[in-house]
């Protein structure tokens, strides 16, 4: 007789209080041409982010919120700290550049209609021709169930729908409709940066797309408060990780059934050291963070951790993967009898790689040495 999988836990109607996003946008720019795209973020009012420049704590994190620049400084190894943190544009590293934004988006899907205030950008230069941008956003209302927060998650991070599931989609901003995200993001947050990022050979690829990446989708963190009288089941804690939302029909939508699966699946993914007050929900689509704490220090100090010292952790490794892939990448485009000097580059950057930025320690705090593991 064989034993019939057990269904999940029943889906919980979560209200949550508070709801803030950040989505990670990789691109590729020119190396020749990256005092141009420095000049450029410039002028554009983009401010070079360094942590001994205090007054940008609170700057791009709405008005409840600050990231204390003492505790970045403490929470990574000192030869991390000048990767992370250079103090000046001139230097290698990964140089941010900041901007506020404050604008009121709202999205449109068959199922729900979410606003959310676009509080600040973040555009990374990195070494190896890499660039990131970060996209900081804040539900502006708390009216909105979980359910709506996952929907929205799963298509603002869509640059160009192609799947089926993916259309129908809509950002509004001043009234101006826009099918595409990619589109609202260089016609509104950073218009001067579509001419800067290198553009792939093949024209199947979306503008600034990886070849040897991720397809056109950001990579998610979010910071979610509910109320502290819910409890936070293995049901939720998966559909975050896979950012399950709604069906097409605009019901609650889970993509396992199996009980058994889904325990799994949260034990390799899940970090619960602070349950079951808070958990983390680690995968290659998210970083959750999901809260009960009601009390103001305790909101700050897990907003201060997630946006800061985690949001560098997770940037790192962010930054370890796309190196890798595109070492590898470019490993398997080498004609080895005809281009001796791309295997000379080759061997270059990955000496350069593995002992200059690659670090299995850089934090020698315990939560920042098992994030790390997650990562």
């Amino acid at each position: 007789m064989t034993n019939t999988p057990r269904k999940t836990e029943p889906f919980q109607t979560i209200v949550p209080t508070k709801a803030m996003n950040m989505f990670l946008f990789p691109f590729s720019f020119d190396r020749k041409n990256k005092e141009q795209l420095v000049h450029a973020l410039e002028v554009n009012l983009f401010e070079f982010f360094s942590i001994q420049n205090k007054h940008l704590e609170k700057e791009y994190y709405g008005e409840q919120y600050y990231v204390s620049h003492d505790s970045l400084d403490q929470y990574f190894l000192p030869y991390i700290e000048c990767i992370l943190f250079p103090d000046s544009c001139e230097k290698e590293g990964l140089l941010r550049f900041s901007k506020k934004i404050d604008h009121t988006i709202t999205l449109h899907t068959f199922s729900t209609t979410v606003s959310s205030n676009v509080l600040s950008v973040d555009v990374f230069l990195c070494p190896f021709e890499i660039g990131v941008m970060t996209i900081r956003t804040e539900m502006s209302h708390n009216h909105y169930t979980y359910d709506d927060i996952l929907e929205f998650m799963n298509h603002f991070r869509v640059l160009e729908p192609k799947l089926a599931e993916e259309h129908g989609s809509t950002i509004t901003y001043e009234h101006h409709p826009y099918s595409k995200v990619q589109d609202y993001i260089f016609s509104q947050l950073a218009p001067f940066l579509n001419e800067h990022i290198k553009k792939e050979a093949t024209p199947e690829q979306h503008v600034g797309s990886l070849p040897y990446f991720i397809d056109e989708r950001m990579f998610v963190l979010s910071y979610v408060t509910v109320n502290q009288e819910q409890e936070i089941n293995s049901t939720t804690l998966f559909r975050t990780g896979q950012l399950n939302s709604y069906t097409p029909e605009g019901k609650a939508f889970i993509s396992a059934h199996n009980h058994e699966y889904i325990k799994t699946y949260n034990t390799k993914h899940v970090y619960s050291r602070w349950a079951p007050e808070t958990y983390y929900v680690i995968t290659d689509h998210v970083f959750s963070c999901i809260s009960k704490s009601t009390d103001s220090k305790t909101d700050q100090l897990l907003m201060n951790h997630l946006f800061g010292q985690h949001y560098y952790n997770l940037f790192l490794h962010f930054f370890y993967k796309i190196v890798l892939l595109k070492l590898s990448y470019e490993y398997s485009q080498l004609t080895f009898h005809k281009n001796s000097e791309g295997i000379e580059r080759l061997i270059r950057s990955i000496t350069v790689f593995s002992g200059k930025y690659f670090f299995l320690e850089i934090s020698s705090r315990t939560e920042g040495q098992e994030f790390s593991e997650l990562f």
